[in-house]
């Protein structure tokens, strides 16, 4: 009877100090599970297909982007919130037939119960037109506070996004986007 209570408990010993080990290491998480488990039942845009693209921000945050059922792509920061993993999925807004690009800003953080996180928001959407070679981000007033947005190209399925990571969770600071052309042309703004 010892011999077996010794047992369990080095095995549960192990089971706990195995589990925390695991999860304390950002890059070893299963970032398809931790986004699975968010939400119980999950619309296609939110479903795990394939992780495509994946930032770690630090020890506490990684930024991704995967394929999700509906084909799509979705955006996703994970991080840990109360020393629990926790999923801020924002996923693809619809398209007119005339579109150059999509933007749309997105909350991906939990402001009252994270503390300054490193990105609390994205702006980001995709890009249809080929002409697009660079977009900026920025404030509409204030030119001087723009910076260029990262395209990302997934050449297998034919999809072309754009993101920008800020701190900024209330979307004033950063909120206008500008697409350009190779030529420096402007092709899109979201602002008149």
């Amino acid at each position: 009877m010892k011999i077996q209570l010794l047992a369990i408990l080095l095995m549960l010993t192990f089971l706990v100090t195995g589990c925390s080990q695991a999860v304390t290491n950002i890059e070893d998480l299963d970032y398809e599970d931790i986004i699975s488990n968010q939400y119980s039942n999950p619309k296609p845009g939110i479903e795990v297909e394939k992780i495509q693209w994946k930032k770690i921000i630090n020890d506490n945050e990684v930024f991704l982007l995967y394929l999700n059922k509906n084909k799509t792509i979705s955006v996703s920061r994970i991080a840990s919130v109360n020393d629990k993993w926790k999923a801020f999925v924002t996923t693809p807004i619809g398209r007119s037939d005339d579109e150059i690009i999509s933007w749309q800003w997105s909350l991906i953080s939990d402001p009252p119960n994270e503390d300054k996180p490193e990105v609390a928001a994205v702006i980001w959407g995709y890009i249809y037109s080929s002409e697009v070679k660079k977009i900026l981000v920025g404030s509409g007033k204030e030119q001087e506070l723009f910076d260029e947005a990262q395209i990302l190209d997934f050449e297998d399925y034919g999809i072309k996004v754009y993101y920008f990571l800020t701190d900024d969770e209330t979307g004033f600071e950063y909120n206008t986007v500008v697409a350009y052309d190779d030529l420096g042309n402007a092709l899109f703004t979201n602002r008149d």
